[in-house]
């Protein structure tokens, strides 16, 4: 349909100013519940690693945000922010569909994102 021809479209002009710089500002999908957001998003990510050999994490938030108690055994909640702060590109998915507590929200996804922004990586 028109929406996803356009979405399409978004990610292709990414993708083709990605290859040229990858310190671009990046993609912000928002949509209903199962319109196809994460396949899409998932074509993405394997096509920038499989073709142009870079690190990608693809994050589910709520999944990441309900499993943040497990770093604090090992004490490697900071590792974990350095790697999502420092891969190449970070898709975070379904961010928003959780409430997050306010320090989820300012000590750890806003240290990722604070310091991919300062980094320029999208």
């Amino acid at each position: 349909n028109d929406d996803r021809k356009q979405v399409l479209t978004l990610i292709y002009d990414f993708l083709r100013k990605y290859k040229q710089n990858p310190h671009i500002r990046g993609l912000y999908l928002s949509g209903d519940f199962g319109v196809g957001k994460t396949y899409i998003l998932a074509g993405l990510a394997n096509y920038v690693v499989t073709n142009m050999n870079k690190n990608v994490v693809f994050l589910h938030v709520p999944t990441f945000i309900a499993g943040l108690a497990s770093h604090f055994d090992d004490n490697s909640l900071q590792s974990e922010i350095r790697r999502l702060s420092e891969c190449d590109l970070l898709i975070l998915d379904d961010i928003g569909a959780e409430s997050l507590s306010q320090w989820s929200r300012d000590d750890v996804l806003g240290v990722i994102l604070q310091a991919r922004m300062d980094n320029v990586l999208p």
